[in-house]
């Protein structure tokens, strides 16, 4: 595949989720303006919302990730058998470099999602902590 295409598909797949990135960081700064330790509801339902986001954003990394590898494979073979032709040496080190630019578009959009992907992740870790909280808060209230 052209770089132009590479770029245009991970440009695409970048602007898809500019919605999810977003609801992310606003749910980010959500749970972290909580002075207080925030009710069930709440911790519930930014849970579910990250754990969606996440699933979404992750599906798209795992497709740019199929794609990053085997376009870097397609490549770098492309090299070696151009060099064969030529009567030219392939140095291998130089053929993966090469194979590794013609897919860097690919790879800095599958590293912003793969970020988005962590950030829901710790989303939800936050608000299993609060959840814990929120349990152990009421088990206290029950004994007094």
């Amino acid at each position: 595949m052209e770089e132009i295409k590479l770029k245009e598909m991970a440009e695409k797949l970048i602007k898809q989720h500019k919605d999810s990135f977003k609801e992310l960081d606003e749910l980010d700064k959500e749970i972290h303006s909580s002075v207080e330790t925030p009710v069930v509801d709440d911790i519930l339902t930014w849970s579910r919302k990250a754990a969606g986001l996440g699933n979404l954003i992750s599906k798209s990394a795992a497709k740019l990730n199929g794609v990053r590898k085997r376009e870097h494979s397609v490549k770098y073979i492309e090299l070696k058998l151009k060099a064969e032709i030529d009567n030219i040496k392939f140095v291998a080190t130089v053929g993966d470099k090469e194979a590794m630019n013609h897919v860097a578009q690919i790879r800095i959009a599958e590293k912003i999602l793969d970020s988005y992907y962590e950030s829901a992740k710790t989303i939800i870790s936050i608000c299993r902590m609060h959840l814990g909280v929120a349990e152990s808060d009421k088990q206290i209230t029950a004994t007094l």
